[in-house]
């Protein structure tokens, strides 16, 4: 039978409580990708056609269950209950419903069916054919729209690769998702993270030459070369933008230092703090973001976090808007055995907070930056008020914020 078999084998008994009852987990429990054909159709009121998404490239985990014999875990905040038939499994009940951050917009989702079935292709490979159907809901412009339906169909495959845990939301962090051009992408739906994001509403009124812009608003690329020199902001040439940071929530208890030299102070780097507590090895920094007033306490400020609520982002709008923004900045470890060779492998490409200027390490890919064009009237501000060398990772720069970031998967 085998040793991981066999624990799978109890790992069932003892998730069902029936002794008598013995059902094979080995052919469900691993990581799964969906494969091209994979999509959501969902036909929501107030839209005239269903909304088409694809869930291409989508991963997600199948682990041995506590209550029931096995959970699916599509993100750190959306799993599906299911129990065995041979080589199916289905949804044990109406699930709870899940909220997921796609494109720009938090989702409610409640998995009404779920059904799994152990196939194998041409190549003897295992592969699943799925089929999910449920409801969900989002919010558009302060309007919640009601998809009466959707289903997700497509032939995932088994990925060699385990699945990250997603760890405690006590020390839970942000990465900022790799996109090769698109300063906007969001986390890419799969097991072990979750995407959220912070929308921060930039000035409006044109009272100095800034305004925000990303690297390559001179036309090269989004993603400098690791000796590449920061230019200085280039005028405005056309409307304001808001700054828009999309991160994937991550387990933070897989960062530490990456030195335990003090003389290396290119090594620090930093990630969004989204749990009560920063990962052991590092420290709270917070950067006092002054954005754009409202004319009134209820005029439109764009000041949002989306996806699972943030215990740690704090976000005001209307008058006297401002965000504050926590960060977890890791410094040279106090000892040897505190320090990791290279950073963790989460699954997708990603990035973390790091100086844009100065020597690079060798961890460092590429580089880039993000500027925001805070309130003009009032001025931004650092907790604790002497940030040392974090303010070198998020700058104060012309009394705006510029976020460095460097790619390091």
């Amino acid at each position: 039978m085998g040793f991981r078999w066999g624990l799978l084998l109890i790992a069932a008994i003892g998730a069902t409580g029936c002794q008598d009852r013995v059902v094979n987990l080995r052919p469900f429990v691993g990581t799964w990708l969906w494969d091209d054909s994979g999509k959501i159709v969902a036909s929501c009121a107030a839209l005239p056609d269903p909304l088409v998404g694809s869930t291409a490239g989508v991963s997600f985990a199948i682990r041995p269950g506590t209550s029931t014999d096995l959970q699916l875990e599509i993100g750190c905040y959306c799993s599906v209950d299911m129990n065995i038939n041979g080589l199916e499994a289905t949804a044990a009940g109406k699930q709870p419903a899940c909220r997921q951050f796609v494109d720009g917009r938090a989702y409610d989702d409640r998995i009404d069916t779920f059904r799994l079935a152990i196939d194998r292709d041409s190549n003897g490979d295992e592969t699943i054919s799925a089929l999910s159907t449920g409801s969900s809901s989002f919010v558009v412009a302060g309007f919640v729209i009601s998809c009466s339906s959707f289903t997700i169909t497509g032939k995932p495959t088994r990925s060699p690769d385990a699945a990250v845990a997603c760890g405690s939301d006590d020390t839970a962090v942000g990465v900022i998702p790799f996109s090769s051009g698109d300063p906007k992408f969001d986390c890419p739906g799969g097991a072990g993270h979750d995407g959220v994001a912070l929308t921060i509403d930039n000035e409006n009124s044109a009272s100095h030459a800034f305004c925000t812009h990303d690297t390559g608003a001179l036309g090269e690329g989004l993603w400098a070369l690791p000796d590449a020199v920061k230019y200085p902001p280039p005028p405005c040439a056309g409307p304001r933008i808001d700054s828009y940071l999309p991160f994937c929530r991550v387990d933070g208890a897989l960062f530490k230092a990456m030195t335990a030299d003090k003389g290396r102070k290119e090594e620090g780097y930093a990630v969004l703090k989204l749990g009560d507590h920063c990962p052991s090895g590092s420290v709270e920094m917070t950067k006092v973001i002054q954005t754009d007033d409202a004319a009134s306490p209820t005029s439109n400020n764009a000041n949002s976090w989306g996806g699972h609520p943030s215990k740690s982002q704090e976000v005001r709008a209307g008058l006297n808007s401002f965000v504050k923004m926590a960060f977890c900045y890791f410094t040279a470890a106090s000892r040897a055995d505190d320090v990791m060779n290279d950073f963790p492998d989460l699954g997708f490409s990603y990035s973390v907070f790091h100086d844009f200027d100065g020597p690079q390490p060798s961890w460092v890919i590429s580089k880039r930056w993000h500027y925001s064009d805070d309130n003009d009237s009032a001025a931004d501000s650092y907790i604790p008020a002497d940030p040392g060398d974090f303010e070198t990772i998020i700058e104060n720069t012309n009394g705006d914020t510029v976020f460095d970031m460097a790619r390091v998967r």
